[in-house]
């Protein structure tokens, strides 16, 4: 699972609006868009920003799919 994808899983799960996590990390919701969607890619900082205007437990269970990568051992809800 990649950043984009584990992002967007993350998304959905805790119901995070875009436009939210857009504004709270001081990027444009369009620039978050193109991200989503693949059009683009972030740099480093940006993706910090990001992550950080996560909910802790969101946050959390992003690391979470970064480090196993295996859709196999996510966690129950």
């Amino acid at each position: 699972m990649n950043h984009r994808e584990a992002l967007t899983e993350v998304i959905e799960k805790f119901a995070i609006k875009s436009s939210e996590i857009a504004q709270k990390a001081d990027i444009d919701e369009a620039q978050f868009s193109r991200f989503k969607s693949g059009k683009a890619g972030l740099n480093l900082l940006t993706w910090e920003h990001i992550v950080s205007a996560l909910p802790q437990k969101a946050r959390a269970y992003l690391y979470f799919l970064l480090a196993t990568n295996n859709d196999e051992s996510k966690p129950a809800a």
